[in-house]
């Protein structure tokens, strides 16, 4: 299968990029909701096919996290801003529903 290069398709594998950096771990499930305005759900396996034949990503049991090329590759620091967010949230959450707000009292 010989990988398309039109302007959409590479638009998409930003996308995705984008979308992974921010939500890594992150499972095919979660990127094809968060994406679903945006990609066709049916191209999504197919995009990250390709990102990972790159080596932009990498798929661990079922998680995809970008690689240190991916990272090199597409992130601007509005990115990792906007992950480092999302991960304070994440964790903030979990802490809570652990009765991390109890500590101290």
């Amino acid at each position: 299968m010989t990988p398309e290069y039109s302007d959409n398709n590479i638009l998409n594998k930003i996308k995705i990029l984008a979308v992974v950096n921010i939500l890594e771990p992150v499972t095919k499930r979660s990127l094809a909701k968060s994406l679903s305005n945006t990609i066709d759900p049916n191209n999504i396996a197919s995009i990250l096919t390709e990102l990972l034949d790159d080596g932009l990503i990498s798929n661990e049991k079922g998680y995809y996290r970008l690689t240190y090329l991916g990272i090199s590759f597409n992130i601007s620091r509005q990115s990792k801003t906007l992950r480092d967010i999302y991960r304070m949230k994440y964790l903030l959450s979990t802490n809570k529903q652990r009765g991390g707000d109890s500590v101290g009292r």
